[in-house]
């Protein structure tokens, strides 16, 4: 109940961990030493535009246009932006995905050793798949172009990293000293996740996706979208890299679509912020069929229209963009302070009828905080009645959530357990025992 999400819940509840892999906390760790945390993504922002940059040089070195367009793509991109200022791994991806595809189109043996240790790092940033996506239709062109060394390189090397990721969770808890063969029966395999919800796919999950694919097209550069439709049979066409970028884009757009069409939160579609550096990239091979230079590159005619896009998006789409971010985030804002300036010893948070209001239990990791909060999704009818003991009891619910701006949810039909849960919480309420519902400011 202190965290009802995205966590390990260990059998012997002797350890309280994120369900995530940890190369993206580290790097927020990292940074967080220097107090430089919430700078994190935009640190990986600003070395994905340079990446990109360096990227396009490679694939066309005949002149600098390319790359500048593409940068210029990229850090015009209202996701690149405004999920720079989050926590999300997803910046990281980005970054680390660029420095793979640099590093894997370098030619000599410690280029491609360092590809290898960035790919490791990639994959283990949150989720496992992620990376591996990106980067296998880059491998497989090796193959597919007889490459067979450095094919065997790559695809060994991806082997030994996806099952040494696999077996981090044994080596996490034999640090912590425990026995995993009795703890890890709560985790869940990636692979049995995978087809717990394909088995659970319905008619929303085409909705889910059109709206994904919507909120992409429509938080980039609008010139990056209308000449990457142009620059996508002309990126197949040109093979290599170009069409190794676009098979990235197409598997990973495919994987999520059947495997979790739901994004939750996010800024654009998060599940292809890895991707949009071959979403510029493929924009680029647009544009130089467009304005074609006498080098078969990118002519500086395209130039006036780039920068006519550059200053659109600064000076108006990525300010709404900013704006709606700020008006979805604030309710949330205001009840995470409501909350933790309550001089109450618990608050007991009850999300029914609440959109995300399960994100308001959060927690100092060595539980510091006053007060603790606990969501009551997750608690037991005996969990409650205990937690309503605890001192100073204060209720966060729907009334007060509506109050501060949380968007509600329909009316609810619930099972028996929620049904059992409000009950006895209603109970405890009415005959005193469980403490007083927090009051919004009106202002």
């Amino acid at each position: 109940a202190l965290q009802p999400i995205f966590q390990i819940s260990l059998s012997s509840g002797a350890a309280w961990s994120s369900a995530y892999y940890p190369v993206n906390a580290a790097a927020l760790a990292l940074m967080d030493v220097f107090g430089l945390r919430s700078a994190t993504g935009g640190v990986w922002a600003a070395l994905s535009v340079g990446l990109c940059y360096r990227l396009a040089r490679k694939v066309w070195p005949d002149t600098k246009t390319p790359a500048l367009v593409a940068a210029l793509f990229l850090a015009t991109s209202s996701q690149l932006i405004v999920t720079a200022m989050t926590p999300y791994a997803m910046s990281a991806h980005l970054a680390l995905n660029l420095l793979w595809l640099n590093l894997f189109l370098g030619r000599g043996k410690l280029s491609q050793a360092l590809a290898l240790v960035t790919a490791a790092a990639a994959t283990g940033l949150h989720q496992l798949a992620f990376h591996p996506m990106f980067a296998a239709p880059f491998v497989g062109q090796l193959w597919l172009d007889r490459r067979f060394g450095r094919a065997a390189f790559h695809t060994v090397g991806y082997l030994v990293i996806g099952l040494l990721w696999t077996h981090y969770w044994d080596f996490a808890m034999w640090t912590a000293h425990l026995d995993s063969a009795r703890e890890i029966r709560a985790v869940v395999s990636p692979i049995k996740t995978a087809i717990l919800q394909i088995s659970q796919l319905d008619a929303h999950a085409v909705q889910w996706q059109l709206e994904n694919i919507f909120r992409a097209i429509t938080w980039q550069n609008p010139l990056a979208f209308a000449l990457f439709l142009i620059g996508v049979p002309l990126a197949y066409r040109a093979g290599g890299v170009e069409r190794s970028l676009l098979f990235s884009l197409l598997l990973t757009l495919g994987v999520v679509t059947v495997i979790e069409p739901y994004q939750g939160h996010g800024w654009g579609y998060r599940y292809l912020h890895g991707l949009l550096g071959a979403f510029v990239m493929i924009a680029v091979r647009g544009a130089i069929s467009i304005w074609p230079a006498s080098t078969g590159d990118l002519s500086r005619r395209s130039v006036p229209l780039v920068m006519t896009s550059v200053v659109f998006c600064v000076f108006f789409l990525t300010p709404v963009r900013m704006i709606q971010a700020h008006a979805w985030s604030a309710p949330y804002v205001r009840a995470h302070a409501l909350i933790t300036k309550s001089d109450a010893d618990v608050v007991i948070v009850n999300s029914d009828g609440l959109a995300f209001a399960d994100d308001l239990a959060r927690n100092d990791p060595w539980l510091r905080n006053k007060p603790k909060v606990l969501s009551l999704m997750v608690m037991t009818p005996t969990q409650i009645s205990v937690a309503c003991k605890l001192g100073k009891v204060a209720i966060f619910d729907r009334q007060v959530g509506a109050q501060l701006g949380i968007p509600e949810l329909g009316p609810q039909t619930h099972e028996a357990d929620i049904a059992s849960k409000l009950a006895r919480l209603d109970a405890l309420r009415s005959s005193g025992q469980c403490g007083m519902a927090l009051r919004a400011d009106p202002k």
